[in-house]
């Protein structure tokens, strides 16, 4: 599926690769989360790290 094709709910894949990534961000901040036992104060600095971890994740090595 390219850019301008879309699926059946109308999302294209660029939309459907950011729906991916925020999933992906979603997920690993909740992990840090749960290994700090959800210790509140720590929301934005455990999705900012995911962030980063998932961004770095999806880059082609090189």
């Amino acid at each position: 599926m390219n850019e301008m094709q879309s699926d059946e709910k109308g999302q294209s894949a660029s939309e459907l690769q950011m729906e991916d990534r925020l999933k992906n961000i979603e997920a690993a901040a909740y992990l840090k989360a749960e290994v700090r036992g959800f210790t509140p104060g720590h929301e934005m600095e455990d999705w900012l790290e995911a962030e980063r971890e998932v961004d770095e994740a999806a880059q082609p090595i090189n």
